[in-house]
C-alpha cells in the first residue's frame, strides 16, 4: 500500500521523536487529532515511553497506533546491548531491572491489544509505512542515540518523516537501504502500521521548530550525500 501525502510532525520536545513520527505517520494514514498537537505528542509518549528511558519504546508505540484506531506489529531482529549501555550511560540508570519489568508490561498488554510481536525476526517481507529507530548523534558527540523516523512508501518513492527536520522529504533510496543503513548492527526495529477503524477528527496545524540535525547522522557513510 502506498500513500501519497503526509501531514508532517516536527518533534516538540527533546525526547518525543517517537510520537512526532507516529504522529505523522499516522496523519498520512487519513488520522487527524482533535487537540492541540503538542498536547497529543505528550499523550502518545505517556502511553509509550519506558521510562527509565525517556524515549519511546517500539511496544508503546504500537499500543499508541491501536488505541487510535489503527493496527500495528513490530519486529525486533534481536537482543539491544547498545540499548542497556544507552540507558546507563545516558540516563544514568545503573541497574535495568525496572526497565525490564516495564517493557514485560508492554509486552502483555501487546498481546492483549493482538499486537502481533516479532522477536529475534527478519525484516518484513512486504512493508509499508512505519516507524524505523535509526542511530542518530544530533552533531553533539560520536555516541549514537535513539532516534525514531517514519518511512511511509509513494509514488515518488519513499517518504521520509524525520522528526528532527520541518519538512517531510522524497528518498530515492529502498526500504531495506534504510533498514540497512539505520545503525545499531544486526539489531533492527520496525514498527508496522496500517489503517483500520481509526476515528477521524478535525485537526491542528503543527507548530514551527528552528532547522535540527538530520537523522542517521553516525551511521550514513553508505548514504550518498544527497539523501541527507
Amino acid at each position: 500500500m502506498t500513500h501519497g501525502s503526509a501531514k508532517f510532525w516536527s518533534q516538540s520536545f527533546a525526547f518525543s521523536c517517537g510520537p512526532a513520527a507516529l504522529g505523522g505517520v499516522l496523519c498520512s494514514l487519513g488520522w487527524n487529532p482533535q487537540q492541540d498537537r503538542r498536547l497529543t505528542e505528550l499523550e502518545i509518549w505517556r502511553e509509550s515511553t519506558a521510562v527509565v528511558c525517556p524515549g519511546a519504546h517500539p511496544f508503546g508505540l504500537a499500543l499508541a497506533a491501536k488505541h487510535r484506531g489503527y493496527d500495528a506489529e513490530v519486529f525486533v531482529t534481536g537482543p539491544r546491548p547498545w540499548l542497556w549501555a544507552h540507558i546507563r550511560s545516558s540516563h544514568a540508570f545503573p541497574h535495568l531491572h525496572d526497565y525490564r519489568t516495564i517493557e514485560a508490561a508492554l509486552s502483555a498488554e501487546c498481546a492483549r491489544q493482538a499486537i502481533p510481536v516479532h522477536p529475534n525476526a527478519p525484516p518484513p517481507g512486504q512493508p509499508g509505512a512505519g516507524l524505523l529507530l535509526s542511530a542518530a548523534s544530533e552533531g553533539r558527540s560520536s555516541a549514537a542515540d535513539p532516534h525514531w523516523i517514519g518511512l511511509i512508501p509513494g509514488a515518488k518513492g519513499l517518504l521520509v518523516l524525520d522528526p528532527l527536520r520541518r519538512a517531510p522529504r522524497h528518498s530515492s533510496l529502498s526500504w531495506y537501504e534504510w533498514w540497512d543503513a539505520s545503525g545499531f548492527g544486526p539489531t533492527k526495529s520496525w514498527v508496522a502500521i496500517r489503517p483500520a477503524s481509526g476515528p477521524k477528527k478535525p485537526g491542528h496545524s503543527r507548530p514551527r521548530h528552528p532547522t535540527r540535525p538530520t537523522e542517521l547522522s553516525r551511521a550514513s557513510r553508505s548514504i550518498p550525500a544527497k539523501e541527507r
